[in-house]
């Protein structure tokens, strides 16, 4: 990864799964920029024009950005939004968010955590203008269950019952598992959990999967400009952010994850990277 100078650190996942602390975490880490996830900025600027009234982490809306606004205008003078995402739509993109970067390692953290903008990733790679890491982000089932039905509630779609999202968990990240293996991709597997309660050893695994050398203090406060993510990425500081860990107090979370058949055992492989 070292050779080539612009890099894309993409975060595979589920929703709430973690990845926008673990982008601002990253971008303190490597002075890379975090952008999100650019994925939802093409697709709902597409189909429900959402894009105008969203606003970026560094505080404008998204047309009024010093880079999303260009890159949305850029889009729509050559027509690129009517599209599917696409090599020109996504180098376009990649290049003009590169270009705001000032170190000779030019990182970008995409959240986008979609699958199908890896075959465009690959595209892109094969052509010299970027290279690309894969981080497949797992939250534990007790947390991630509780905050899809939380979101569910929050945004008024219909409630199910916590061994629904169980299932949904289960059957999410074993596609991304599949998905990944089957088109041989290069990926390392983090569990959220671990990313935040023992981040020396997370930290130390990424950074050497990633190719980069870990400078303390190097580079300080995280740079992004975020359209889409949770609410968090309001925060300026990855220290701003605390760990969730209502779901510990939570009994039928807890109860319901132990008698799922393999349920578990599977929390424990993709999020502790705890052997079968």
């Amino acid at each position: 990864m070292n050779k080539i100078k612009k890099k894309i650190i993409y975060v595979l996942g589920l929703s709430h799964s973690g990845s926008t602390e673990l982008g601002f975490r990253l971008s303190e880490e490597t002075g890379g920029l975090a952008i999100g996830e650019s994925f939802n900025v093409f697709n709902r600027r597409v189909n429900t024009d959402e894009g105008v009234d969203c606003v970026c982490s560094c505080g404008f809306g998204l047309n009024e950005c010093v880079v999303w606004g260009k890159f949305l205008s850029l889009c729509k003078d050559r027509n690129l939004l009517k599209e599917e995402v696409n090599v020109e739509y996504l180098s376009m993109m990649y290049e003009l968010f590169l270009s705001t970067l000032d170190s000779s390692d030019k990182i970008i953290i995409d959240t986008s955590k979609k699958t199908v903008m890896l075959p465009v990733l690959k595209l892109l790679k094969e052509k010299g203008i970027i290279d690309y890491k894969i981080i497949f982000l797992v939250r534990d089932v007790r947390g991630w269950s509780l905050s899809d039905k939380k979101s569910r509630a929050r945004t008024n779609r219909k409630v199910f019952p916590i061994i629904y999202h169980m299932r949904a968990w289960r059957k999410g990240n074993l596609e991304i598992k599949n998905f990944l293996e089957n088109t041989k991709e290069d990926f390392l597997i983090t569990g959220y959990e671990r990313f935040m309660f023992n981040y020396v050893v997370t930290r130390r695994e990424i950074f050497n999967f990633l190719g980069l050398d870990i400078v303390k203090n190097k580079y300080g406060k995280s740079k992004h400009h975020i359209a889409y993510s949770n609410r968090m990425k309001t925060k300026r500081d990855s220290r701003d952010i605390e760990y969730n860990s209502e779901w510990m107090s939570k009994k039928t979370s807890t109860f319901f994850s132990f008698v799922y058949p393999g349920l578990m055992c599977l929390n424990n492989i993709l999020v502790f990277g705890k052997k079968k």
